[in-house]
């Protein structure tokens, strides 16, 4: 993603970080979310097994797609457009 930034008004700056709110986002997105998610999928694997939890990796766009079927159907009300 870093050679993107050339195309786009993008400064250098540390200044946007003496914000608090953007410092405790960085740090939960950082911290918070990501041990979150080490922590679960190395339990899984424990419990599991490394061949049945890959499966599900395999499983979250499928599962993604079909939530958001439902969800926006219902949202919208409108008939659903397959390609």
């Amino acid at each position: 993603m870093v050679p993107t930034l050339f195309f786009f008004d993008f400064e250098m700056g540390l200044e946007r970080f003496a914000d608090l709110t953007y410092l405790l986002n960085i740090l939960y997105l950082g911290l918070g979310a990501s041990t979150l998610c080490f922590v679960t999928w190395n339990l899984a694997v424990k419990v599991l097994g490394a061949v049945k939890t890959s499966v599900y990796i395999y499983m979250v766009p499928v599962i993604a797609v079909v939530t958001s079927v439902l969800v926006l159907k219902r949202m919208e009300g409108q008939r659903l457009v397959y390609l």
